[in-house]
């Protein structure tokens, strides 16, 4: 038997919150069962800057501080659900294109059920609302993650543009 962290564990439960399998397996065998999804979850999390990527780790990424503080925030009594949820063109959208970015994977067959494991464990962590009649629409908090994450990246391609201006490489 191998021994989990708490973390491993913490996260786990949440996984099995969102997608649960009968009968409800070890920690270990649920993570061999989803190792692509968990792996495709742990890039779109590290994208938003809500993990990191750990050796020590059995799933090779570990939480942020950022993301503990989403879970304990999330399991406060004062979260309550929300009305009906009509999830927009723009929501559909928004989150296959989010995932293709933070990934580098294009949305295909074969990972869409990664997509939909990482979005239902968005939604158990608050980030995005999931409609009845089907879909995902991200909350306002997601939305300033990704708004925040995706000005990162303009900045880092700016001055990665502008060292190369300086410093052009001659081929000879």
């Amino acid at each position: 038997m191998t021994n989990h962290p708490n973390e491993t564990e913490l996260l786990v439960a949440i996984f099995q919150q969102a997608y649960p399998l009968e009968p409800q397996p070890s920690v270990g065998e649920y993570l061999h069962h989803f190792e692509f999804e968990v792996d495709q979850l742990g890039r779109l999390l590290r994208f938003f800057g809500l993990a990191e990527a750990s050796e020590q780790s059995v799933v090779g990424w570990a939480p942020s501080h950022r993301l503990m503080r989403i879970i304990g925030e999330r399991a406060s009594p004062r979260w309550q659900e929300r009305g009906r949820i009509v999830v927009s063109n723009e929501d559909r959208d928004f989150v296959p294109s989010i995932c293709r970015v933070a990934t580098a994977d294009p949305i295909e067959n074969g990972n869409m059920d990664a997509a939909v494991f990482g979005c239902k464990v968005l939604a158990i962590l608050g980030l995005l609302e999931t409609a009845k009649a089907g879909g995902f629409k991200p909350t306002s908090q997601m939305k300033e993650l990704a708004l925040a994450r995706l000005l990162e990246r303009a900045v880092e391609e700016k001055t990665v543009d502008e060292e190369e201006e300086q410093h052009p490489v001659i081929c000879a």
